[in-house]
């Protein structure tokens, strides 16, 4: 059974993110209400976008993080992935990653492997419950995805597309914003 409680908290988070863009707006007279706009339509549509797929993954026994583990094993060239490749590919923590897998192999989804080969790695796999298991969630996924854009037409799903890799580069290190984050 689905409640209402999460609805209403992000109701009132979106409520209150207005009122403080207002309160922006309002003690800064001089600060460009298109540069607030855009700053506040972000942060409503980044809550509201991870609060849907955090309810829907959680439907198919996942997180949208643990998902992302299993998407990586099931992507790699070799079906496996070190610790530190793994917390590379997530950009998070080595511990942040150390919960996620012990979490999934206790579900089944992977197991750790040690090559007799190169004994100082563990590297990460699916298991073989696992590996179904993901093939088996990944089209609920995907139309889960869809959900989201279905409001959107195929152009400006495009357009979108677009313009979120532009602002994306601007958080890397030889992106077009660099420059200004170093002033």
């Amino acid at each position: 059974m689905i409640t209402t409680e999460p609805i209403l908290e992000e109701q009132a988070a979106l409520e209150s993110a207005r009122h403080a863009a207002q309160d922006l707006q309002r003690d800064l007279p001089g600060a460009d209400p298109t540069l607030l706009a855009v700053h506040r339509t972000f942060v409503r549509a980044h809550l509201l976008a991870k609060n849907h797929l955090d309810r829907r993954y959680a439907e198919l026994g996942l997180s949208i993080s643990r998902f992302n583990v299993l998407r990586l094993l099931h992507a790699s060239p070799t079906g496996r992935l070190t610790m530190g490749e793994m917390s590379i590919q997530l950009s998070v923590s080595p511990p942040n990653v150390t919960k996620l897998v012990d979490a999934l192999e206790k579900d089944g989804w992977l197991r750790r492997v040690v090559l007799p080969e190169n004994r100082r790695y563990t590297y990460l796999e699916l298991s073989e419950g696992g590996a179904s298991g993901f093939l088996a969630v990944l089209p609920r996924i995907i139309n889960t995805w869809g959900e989201m854009w279905m409001g959107l037409s195929r152009q400006e799903q495009a357009d979108l597309t677009r313009l979120l890799e532009k602002f994306s580069t601007c958080f890397e290190a030889a992106g077009p914003c660099a420059e200004a984050q170093e002033v």
